[in-house]
């Protein structure tokens, strides 16, 4: 196909007509609870095999009152130093090339109804994937120790992984450090105070909160932390990153790939 066919292409209606691409819009917005923006929704939609592009669909999200949820931006001065622990392997370098080659994680806590627990996820740096987490009525160093033991045995990444956290004592600890040596993990650790040197894990505690903590009333902490658990599935399994597929559904298509480079 031409070039300028493709585009024309995009540039027209989806068949229906503009009834048919706004009651589409509002299907994909309320399948995924208001958590999709415009280009999510236009991604969906493509994938779904619909000719539409971003500005026909922010049009009618417009028009019907929809927005996406997103959270706010913030700035902050980078400061701090590196770690005497571990250095900053990662270094900001968030783009990996295969599955179990760089991990990153840290801790956040919410209260519900004056009742506090705290969330410890692993995230594969490759597609963004929870590889895995734990949660827990207090930070204390059991917390990520299960968190870390859960993601090994899981995903058993190769010798060499890099799993990057920020400065925090669990993560200092002696028991945690060797936890990751037995597991031939590089040890990577964020500058102090320096919270862009682990955006990921920042960017996923702020959708985690706009998307599902804040997005209703919660009637007891269990029932959070129940529905806290759909959540992973959901990110894991259904939730579109920007640009790309859902995290499960990109590690199978490298799999199906390297398969068949392998056959």
């Amino acid at each position: 196909m031409a070039r300028s066919t493709f585009y024309h292409q995009l540039k027209r209606p989806a068949p229906g007509g503009a009834d048919a691409l706004r009651d589409a819009v509002a299907r994909v917005h309320e399948q995924h609870r208001g958590r999709y923006g415009y280009r999510r929704i236009t991604a969906q939609l493509q994938a779904e095999g619909l000719a539409v592009n971003a500005k026909a669909v922010r049009a009618r999200m417009r028009a019907l009152g929809l927005t996406g949820h997103c959270p706010p931006r913030k700035w902050r001065r980078p400061t701090g130093e590196a770690s005497g622990i571990a250095p900053n392997v990662l270094a900001r370098d968030f783009a990996a090339a295969a599955p179990g080659r760089k991990w990153a994680t840290d801790v956040t806590q919410y209260t519900i109804r004056g009742e506090t627990g705290y969330f410890s996820p692993m995230i594969d740096l490759f597609n963004g994937e929870i590889v895995a987490y734990s949660l827990g009525r207090r930070p204390g160093l059991e917390l990520v120790l299960t968190m870390a033991r859960r993601a090994f045995r899981a995903a058993r990444p190769p010798a060499g992984v890099i799993v990057h956290s920020d400065q925090g004592c669990l993560y200092q600890h002696r028991d945690y450090r060797d936890l990751l040596k037995r597991h031939g993990a590089v040890q990577s650790m964020s500058r102090r105070g320096n919270c862009w040197d682990n955006a990921c894990a920042e960017s996923l505690f702020a959708r985690m909160k706009i998307e599902l903590l804040r997005a209703q009333e919660w009637g007891s902490l269990a029932a959070f932390e129940r529905a806290l658990a759909r959540y992973v599935e959901y990110y894991n399994r259904d939730r579109r990153r920007l640009g790309g597929e859902s995290p499960t559904r990109r590690r199978a298509q490298y799999e199906l790939k390297n398969s068949v480079k392998q056959s």
